[in-house]
């Protein structure tokens, strides 16, 4: 099988929602307001949003509410700074605008997907909430109770291949790895239950094992459906998700879940466990696994 090129799959996918939100957009009338909404069906991400509206002067306008800019993490500056290169305008109540006329449609819906991509770190269209601009891809309606571990994987197997556009790459474990940059991760369909596992080291090496102990005994429970372990000198996270009734959309939540631990709550992680970012870790041994 080929590389399981996820990167492309979601600039498409994000690609096909700037140009449906332009459609819907585009037909906006004074009078209706539309939010965009970062899904609530992930109870420890940010459930920011973009209002639209129209103006008297028939242009279509873009808002972030001052509460939304509070709850979003980063240095002020640094935030301001990234929402202004984008093309927002603050106003005196604290809330950040965008307006264009009709014909500048386009760029306001880019601007919409660059921020919920580039500054509330929102991994797929699918994680959105709000008036639906056109299908979004990984939402299937049905569900299948799958009879066997070969059945569930197929399904699995399928799905993601189907969200990636290609075939991906499974490793001689028969485990499928994921796309998160220098932190090696990787989905397991367990062969004995129907459960999905996302596991992978995020931290290779403490600086104190029995800091690192602690910090697991303590401070798991802040991180809804993500268990951590001790494993040596390194901390390993498992995301399990139970499958009994399969659906795509229940595994895209998964995966959404994972990709956002691993992009915004590892990286404190790691900062409490060690003092420099190390190289890129060897695949852990799965806690359920003997060594």
């Amino acid at each position: 099988m080929g590389d399981f090129d996820i990167d492309t799959a979601l600039a498409d996918a994000w690609g096909d929602y700037r140009h449906h939100l332009g459609g819907l957009l585009s037909v906006l009338a004074i009078g209706d307001h539309y939010v965009v909404a970062h899904t609530s069906e992930i109870p420890e991400v940010r459930h920011v949003r973009i209002g639209f509206t129209v103006t008297g002067a028939h242009r279509v306008r873009a808002t972030i509410s001052a509460a939304d800019l509070t709850d979003t993490p980063g240095a002020p500056a640094t935030l301001a700074r990234g929402l202004r290169l984008l093309g927002w305008r603050r106003l005196r109540d604290g809330s950040l605008i965008s307006e264009v006329g009709r014909r500048r449609i386009d760029d306001l819906a880019s601007r919409a997907v660059a921020t919920f991509r580039e500054i509330w770190g929102v991994v797929h269209p699918v994680f959105l909430d709000g008036p639906d601009p056109g299908p979004r891809e990984p939402v299937l309606e049905w569900t299948r109770l799958p009879h066997d571990h070969r059945e569930l994987r197929t399904l699995v197997i399928d799905s993601l291949e189907s969200m990636a556009g290609e075939p991906l790459v499974v490793d001689d474990d028969g485990d499928i790895p994921l796309p998160t940059g220098e932190v090696r991760s990787w989905l397991r369909v367990m062969p004995d239950r129907p459960t999905l596992e996302f596991f992978g080291t995020i931290v290779p090496e403490v600086r104190d094992v029995g800091a690192a102990y602690e910090f697991v005994a303590t401070r798991s429970v802040e991180y809804t459906g993500i268990k951590l372990l001790v494993h040596g000198t390194c901390v390993v996270a498992v995301l399990t998700v139970e499958v009994t009734a399969f659906s795509r959309h229940n595994m895209a939540v998964g995966l959404g879940q994972w990709l956002q631990f691993v992009a915004d709550v590892r990286p404190e992680i790691l900062a409490e466990l060690t003092e420099t970012l190390p190289p890129r870790s060897p695949k852990p041994l799965p806690p359920h696994r003997k060594p």
